[in-house]
């Protein structure tokens, strides 16, 4: 592991983090493992900015932090479980031959992408608290939220509230510009299985997370059978894409579509 990591891991001589004086700072453990070899890199995240500070990988020989800290380079996020717990995680990272590299940490499906393609089956740990807030109120230098407005909150809220559905009518752009439409059921919960959502084709299926409190979506369609199969499998089945959707307004949402893990580029709409 020591000899391939070093494409995947920098080491820095200093961290700097972001003023934390009014946001708690966690910290959580993911394990990895990638054929034969396996991992641990611990993540520090301002809980009220939801972006990474840094990280630092376990050395090998006995499983403890070897306290060399790195930090994350370009924009990072994360998404957390109402018990604290991450839903999912993206950085970025300079390898040893200075070439950048973006991770995407995907709990549900326990995989971490890097550039788009599956890199290593991950799990993550309980956050733990390293510093507690004094105080409740927003960072004083944290940029406003991006968010919409009252009348377009929600595609789905992620409450603790009962199991409830909302369908919607569909259209998405093929690759030849024709379009195809369908009806598309959401639901606040995963099934059992990690079902966000379904639709009327080929036994359709959204595996992913909700974003901004429901305002938006980001994961995978998965299918049984579909005009591209892909090398690997995602919910098992060979035949899947990203995608992502955002709420224009209470009844219209738009997003993207793509085979593989190639980038979403090609039009999904939908309304009610």
């Amino acid at each position: 592991m020591k000899n391939k990591s070093t494409s995947f891991i920098v080491v820095l001589q200093s961290i700097f983090f972001a003023s934390t004086a009014n946001a708690d700072i966690v910290a959580t453990t993911l394990s990895c493992k990638q054929n034969s070899l396996s991992w641990k890199a611990e993540f520090k995240i301002d809980k009220s900015r939801k972006t990474i500070l840094g990280l630092r990988f376990f050395n090998y020989s006995d499983g403890r932090p070897d306290g060399r800290n790195i930090q994350s380079q370009g924009k990072s996020r994360v998404t957390l479980h109402n018990n604290g717990t991450v839903k999912w995680l993206a950085y970025g990272l300079y390898n040893d031959v200075n070439k950048f590299n973006r991770f995407e940490f995907y709990e549900m499906m326990g995989k971490l992408e890097m550039n788009g393609r599956p890199f290593a089956k991950c799990v993550v740990s309980p956050t733990r608290i390293v510093s507690r807030s004094t105080s409740s109120g927003k960072p004083t230098n944290a940029s406003p939220a991006k968010s919409t407005s009252e009348s377009t909150q929600q595609i789905f809220s992620q409450s603790t509230a009962r199991y409830k559905t909302k369908k919607w009518s569909t259209e998405w752009t093929n690759p030849d510009g024709s379009k195809s439409k369908t009806n598309v059921t959401f639901s606040n919960k995963p099934n059992p299985d990690g079902r966000l959502g379904t639709y009327d084709w080929s036994n359709g299926r959204f595996l992913g997370i909700w974003l901004n409190k429901g305002a938006g979506f980001e994961g995978r369609w998965v299918q049984d059978k579909s005009g591209q199969r892909c090398k690997d499998l995602v919910g098992g089945s060979f035949y899947h894409g990203k995608a992502w959707f955002k709420l224009t307004s209470k009844r219209a949402f738009v997003g993207k579509w793509s085979y593989c893990n190639q980038e979403p580029k090609l039009d999904w709409v939908g309304w009610q």
